[in-house]
């Protein structure tokens, strides 16, 4: 596997964005999407941007020794709304609605936040509306 970075669902909830357990550790890449199982547990790979995947990411120690790529909680946010298909927002509050309501965010934690990070990836011209609508809202919360 090329270079990932642990992102999305798993990100979100290692930061307590999201309350459901994650038991599959999502990581974004450059390659082609994939999923393994190993006897390590459950890993998925879903393809990203080349513009999009170095932007709000950074290195973390593990148990064990070694390091890892890890998406800032800004980051894991923007990809999981960049990666989800049909996705209908049209304003701040129907952001709202969706991080409440199909996500289940907590929107306490909106002061984690980095809006640079967010403003990069409105930047870099995949879906912006969408990434406008996601600033507002948690500007709104902040």
């Amino acid at each position: 596997m090329a270079t990932s970075c642990v992102s999305l669902d798993y990100a979100l909830w290692h930061y307590g964005l999201i309350p459901e357990t994650v038991v599959e550790v999502t990581s974004v890449t450059t390659r082609r999407s994939q999923k393994l199982k190993t006897g390590l547990g459950r890993f998925s790979y879903q393809h990203l941007p080349d513009a999009l995947y170095p932007i709000g990411m950074q290195s973390v120690a593990v148990t064990g020794g070694g390091y890892c790529l890890l998406a800032t909680p800004a980051k894991a946010l923007c990809d999981r709304l960049v990666l989800t298909r049909n996705l209908r927002v049209h304003s701040a509050k129907s952001m709202q609605q969706f991080l409440l309501d199909d996500m289940r965010f907590d929107s306490d934690e909106a002061s984690q936040m980095d809006l640079a990070v967010i403003a990069a990836y409105q930047q870099s011209g995949h879906k912006p509306e969408l990434l406008k609508h996601l600033s507002e809202a948690l500007k709104q919360w902040q």
